[in-house]
């Protein structure tokens, strides 16, 4: 019987941390969504100053997320998105004409990962 207690309360922590996991990324994610949806109409209006403290602001949200992140998602899914991220403050100081394209990329990345990590039936089974 005390295996079968220990084995429940297992169950219960990895079903817990799950769930924790899972609307941590979410929020998170959200955040820096809303975030790269304003650097992108700073980028539209020629704003460059507060393009550029936004995208820094930003690429510290990511490596702040991305070294806890890197525990509970596969890195690969982080290492593209943290790639777009260094290219992000580059092409903002230099007034790219790829930086509109970029940050529609890294958009749907984001929204790719908060989507992979949403637990909804058909991913679980």
């Amino acid at each position: 019987m005390t295996r079968v207690k220990i084995s429940a309360g297992i169950l219960c922590l990895l079903v817990g941390i799950s769930i924790f996991s899972g609307i941590w990324v979410n929020k998170r994610c959200g955040l820096m969504l809303d975030g790269v949806r304003q650097l992108e109409e700073l980028a539209e209006s020629n704003n460059t100053a507060q393009a550029s403290e936004l995208a820094a602001e930003l690429s510290f949200q990511w490596d702040d997320f991305s070294s806890f992140a890197a525990i509970l998602v596969k890195y690969d899914r982080l290492a593209e998105i943290g790639t777009l991220f260094s290219k992000i403050d580059y092409l903002v100081e230099s007034e790219s004409p790829d930086l509109i394209e970029e940050l529609s990329e890294l958009e749907h990345l984001l929204e790719l990962l908060c989507r992979s990590e949403t637990p909804v039936l058909t991913s679980v089974l």
